[in-house]
């Protein structure tokens, strides 16, 4: 698989494929953390084996789906930036140097691009992007 350049209306119309799908990976980022933080103390020996076997599972079954999503997002020309909070890039090519065009989970479409060495903190109004990418 091969890193594509999006124009701003490509991006958006990846979007519409890409939004459920990091719906899903939200969600399940966030109960893997939740997993990872239980902490349980039991007074029988086996029922700890016991517990620390299923939370155990669930862990690695919750990697196994994050993992997968976060392939089929990137499959489909996005790069998941914070799986937790939904934030995705586009590369993207404008004012003379590789971008990333910017989405949050949450936001109608894209509106916002940064620097590839700029993170979300630092994105700005597709509006003073030059013309390569729109």
């Amino acid at each position: 698989m091969e890193k594509r350049y999006f124009t701003v209306d490509e991006a958006n119309v990846q979007l519409t494929k890409i939004k459920p799908l990091l719906v899903r990976l939200v969600r399940i980022a966030r109960a893997h953390h939740a997993v990872e933080s239980i902490s349980v103390t039991f007074s029988d020996e086996y029922q700890a084996y016991e517990h620390a076997i299923t939370v155990s599972e669930q862990y690695h079954k919750l990697s196994y789906e994050m993992h997968s999503l976060l392939r089929k997002i990137l499959f489909n020309g996005a790069v998941v930036k914070d799986a937790y909070l939904g934030l995705i890039d586009f590369y993207s090519r404008g004012n003379g140097q590789e971008i990333f065009l910017c989405y949050r989970l949450g936001e109608e479409k894209i509106t916002m691009w940064h620097s590839r060495d700029k993170g979300f903190q630092e994105r700005k109004p597709i509006s003073l992007l030059n013309n390569d990418s729109q």
